[in-house]
């Protein structure tokens, strides 16, 4: 399942400065987080040294595809003509340096418009940026506001659109929204396989309530195996799980049970006490064998014996 959150325009950032001179300064402006929980296996090849996934937030290793604008943006300090203002999508995964015990992030691939500072980034820090015809946009309507980016890439409209509610909030202390927003340093590896790591500093961020997101986004031509999972299709373990956190069971089960991939789209949040009843109705509509365990109920399919699935899926209050 996709956990997805709009961040409010916020002040000039500080990126890139394991020196004193700072590589760049922004603001970024109408921020979009799509968080996913990953295997760790993913993290392997994009790992500096001495740098770990971060589990903290709930045990498991998470990545997010984050988009936003630059506004007023200055590279090396100087305010380069025609590159002030522009978009970037990333997709960046969430760790941890063991020695220092600092929490961070590490990219997968930066994609803007821009060929100088893509070139720039590359060329200074190893930022693993990709410059394509990217666009966005954002507008407030009807007490909202609606994000969208644009990617025309091998052929295909590659689309990302989301409506949130045009107030703000401060999310209190230790909220989960914190753990995506909220990171001080990023890492990578140079050319010569060194650590990299540099300070990102910004004020808190407020968060926008997200109304509905609609994701259509080539995963396998962008980032290529094994990011291709994330293509809004959801397997059904992982909608089994939210949904049990949610509704506050502890359910345990082989994950190949549950491993097929499905597509879960809604107009609006679904309340906690719906998404139980929601996903045992997904569930219902491929051929399964129903799991009873009190008064909780759940499907497996019927490719693996009942018995197997009596044994190794329990779910209780």
């Amino acid at each position: 399942m996709t956990v997805v959150f709009a961040v409010d325009f916020i002040p000039k950032n500080r990126l890139f400065s394991p020196m004193p001179i700072r590589f760049l300064t922004a603001r970024w402006s109408n921020l979009a987080l799509l968080n996913y929980a990953v295997p760790e296996s993913y993290f392997a090849p994009y790992l500096p040294p001495g740098c770990v996934a971060d589990t903290s937030l709930d045990g498991r290793a998470y990545c997010s595809l984050v988009a936003f604008d630059f506004l007023e943006t200055r590279v090396l300090g100087i305010p380069w003509p025609g590159f002030r203002n522009f978009p970037e999508f990333n997709l960046r995964l969430y760790i941890r340096h063991v020695p220092s015990g600092d929490r961070g992030v590490v990219f997968v691939r930066e994609i803007i418009p821009s060929r100088f500072i893509s070139a720039v980034a590359r060329w200074t820090y190893n930022e693993p940026y990709l410059a394509l015809p990217l666009t966005s946009s954002a507008r407030l309507h009807d007490a909202r506001l609606t994000i969208e980016h644009r990617l025309p890439h091998a052929g295909r409209h590659n689309r990302l659109t989301l409506t949130a509610a045009a107030t703000p909030q401060l999310p209190p202390p230790g909220a989960w929204e914190t753990f995506f927003k909220e990171h001080r340093w990023g890492f990578n590896r140079s050319a010569s396989g060194k650590l990299i790591r540099y300070e990102v500093v910004h004020a808190p961020w407020r968060c926008h309530a997200v109304e509905s997101h609609d994701l259509d986004w080539d995963f396998e031509s962008l980032y290529g195996p094994p990011w291709t999972s994330l293509a809004d299709r959801p397997s059904l373990a992982r909608l089994v799980d939210l949904a049990a956190a949610r509704a506050g069971l502890s359910v345990e089960y082989d994950p190949a049970l549950l491993g097929a991939q499905t597509t879960l789209r809604t107009n609006a949040a679904i309340p906690d006490a719906d998404l139980w009843p929601l996903v045992n109705r997904l569930l219902a509509e491929t051929p399964a064998t129903r799991v009873k365990v009190g008064t909780t109920k759940l499907r497996v399919p019927t490719s693996h014996s009942v018995d197997r699935a009596v044994v190794e899926l329990v779910a209780t209050r």
